[in-house]
């Protein structure tokens, strides 16, 4: 199962992730993407597409508006 495979491909290039940037080298049978064949629960593409099931993005904007 592939959660975001309609906007989320291998060989995006990433701008920001919990592994730093990169490339999305695969997706794993959970659906998350693998940066640097890393799995990763969120990311940033360098063309602005954010993957983020779980809001922490959302949640890292809040914190730093306080």
């Amino acid at each position: 199962m592939e959660m975001y495979k309609d906007y989320i491909q291998v060989g995006d290039t990433v701008a920001e992730s919990p592994v730093g940037p990169g490339t999305v080298t695969d997706i794993t049978d959970a659906g998350y993407p693998r940066v640097n064949h890393v799995a990763v629960a969120c990311l940033k593409r360098t063309d602005g597409v954010v993957f983020d099931p779980y809001g922490h993005y959302a949640k890292k904007e809040a914190t730093n508006a306080s």
